[in-house]
């Protein structure tokens, strides 16, 4: 069984009185169209200061960022399956959503460090959890040990 994480996420979004659709998003990632990531992004950073607990700016994000993420982790490692996407995906997120305050589009396109955050980390969390499995398996063998 697959496990598709969800979110509560619009078709389209308003960003500084202009609508931007899905559509519109993936093209400007594709660009790196600076002219409508940026304030997506300051939308997303202000909202989380703001501890707004109802944006839709992230999930949209998300949403558009998706297949960037999902690329990533299919090219990246080896002992990936589409059942474990789930998890795959939560570890992008995860790194994308507190390295997101660093951005800097003068080091790199906005593609690019999504790219590298999936690849990072979710070699954080295939190595935790292969050293986690490791000890399981030692304990198992050897309780006493």
């Amino acid at each position: 069984m697959s496990f598709e994480p969800i979110f509560n996420a619009p078709s389209e979004l308003s960003v500084l009185d202009k609508i931007i659709s899905i559509r519109d998003l993936r093209i400007a990632l594709e660009d790196n169209d600076m002219g409508i990531l940026q304030p997506l992004i300051d939308l997303i950073l202000l909202d989380a200061a703001n501890k707004k607990t109802d944006s839709l700016a992230f999930p949209f994000l998300v949403v558009g960022i998706r297949p960037i993420i999902k690329s990533a982790i299919s090219r990246e490692f080896e002992t990936y399956s589409d059942e474990f996407f789930g998890d795959f995906f939560i570890g992008a997120l995860t790194s994308i959503w507190i390295k997101l305050p660093e951005y800097d589009p003068k080091l790199s396109k906005f593609t690019t460090f999504v790219y590298r955050l999936t690849r990072d980390g979710n070699r954080t969390f295939t190595r935790s959890s292969e050293k986690f499995y490791e000890a399981c398996r030692k304990f198992n063998s050897n309780p006493a040990a």
